[in-house]
């Protein structure tokens, strides 16, 4: 099965746990797809929290979620529209 990450994706680390790696307590492990390979299953990830580029099987990574929810964006237009 051919994955679907592509160039610019933003993902997490799961050495196949299925959720996010810790990069240490209060912070995880957080990338960007830089290059896709033609005829493996694998990328290059360029490691934001120690600035290394890694090549990893794509069943290693999850794509990182970074919506904001509707609820929060609620709120900030509320507080925007109070201000004068």
């Amino acid at each position: 099965m051919r994955h679907n990450f592509k160039e610019g994706d933003l993902v997490w680390w799961t050495m196949g746990a299925g959720k996010p790696l810790p990069f240490n307590d209060k912070e995880l492990f957080i990338g960007i797809v830089v290059r896709v390979a033609e005829q493996r299953e694998g990328v290059e990830v360029y490691w934001f929290n120690n600035d290394l580029f890694k090549v990893i099987n794509c069943e290693g990574l999850m794509k990182a979620d970074i919506k904001i929810p509707e609820k929060r964006l609620d709120n900030r237009a509320k507080k925007t529209q109070n201000v004068v």
